[in-house]
């Protein structure tokens, strides 16, 4: 596949439903971000046996709302799971990988900046390997074409919504150890998701965050 050891997972929100088993689905429906913004949140704690109702079709495809950015070797099965537990809670039909979904012969450059464009949420996995060292003092991140930097850069510059996502004992960055077009990226406030028993219960968290995010959107959107 395409250089930088990156991977990039989006999906269209189209299934609110949010349990602990995969088992679980919710409803399907094409304007799920007003619908998210119509219905009010579980009670905390509580248990999420409860869908909203599906609105009719209405015939045409919604834009993505969720881009998950990581590096391959540094946290490839970490988020393999992260992407199982968000496709048990949203919809996998729009789900976008570089390694299946790129088309050949296009500028990958441009295909992962419209691709960024269209996401309502950024989620960037970070692990212990983030910045892609291949060898003393040489890092995948300062290279222009690096996957990872590409895919920020693109939310950064459209002001999209970035959380940062923690695993296997990552700390976030600090701005002066990041190229400067993505040291925003510093500040941005994240979440940790920790290995079993804490994975579910962190992936819950994260879950909820995106769903604030995405109400958030389908207000903005009913206002316009």
């Amino acid at each position: 596949m395409l250089g930088g050891g990156a991977g990039l997972v989006f999906w269209s929100i189209r299934k609110l439903r949010r349990g602990k088993s995969p088992s679980h689905r919710g409803a399907t429906l094409d304007t799920a971000a007003t619908t998210v913004a119509d219905t009010p949140p579980p009670p905390r704690g509580g248990a999420r046996d409860a869908a909203p109702q599906p609105r009719p079709d209405s015939g045409h495809q919604t834009s993505p709302a969720i881009f998950l950015s990581y590096r391959r070797h540094d946290s490839d099965d970490v988020t393999g799971r992260i992407y199982d537990r968000l496709v048990s809670a949203f919809d996998k039909r729009s789900v976008f990988k570089d390694v299946d979904s790129i088309p050949l012969g296009v500028d990958f450059r441009d295909y992962i900046d419209r691709m960024v464009s269209r996401c309502d949420v950024f989620i960037a996995v970070i692990g212990p390997q983030w910045f892609g060292e291949t060898a003393p003092n040489v890092r995948r991140i300062d290279g222009d074409t690096d996957f990872v930097r590409l895919e920020l850069e693109s939310a950064i510059k459209r002001d999209i919504p970035i959380i940062p996502v923690l695993v296997r004992g990552a700390r976030m960055p600090d701005e002066a150890t990041l190229p400067v077009s993505i040291q925003q990226f510093a500040y941005r406030n994240g979440t940790h998701v920790r290995s079993d028993p804490d994975f579910h219960h962190d992936m819950d968290r994260l879950i909820d965050g995106l769903l604030e995010h995405l109400q958030a959107q389908g207000s903005n959107r009913q206002r316009s």
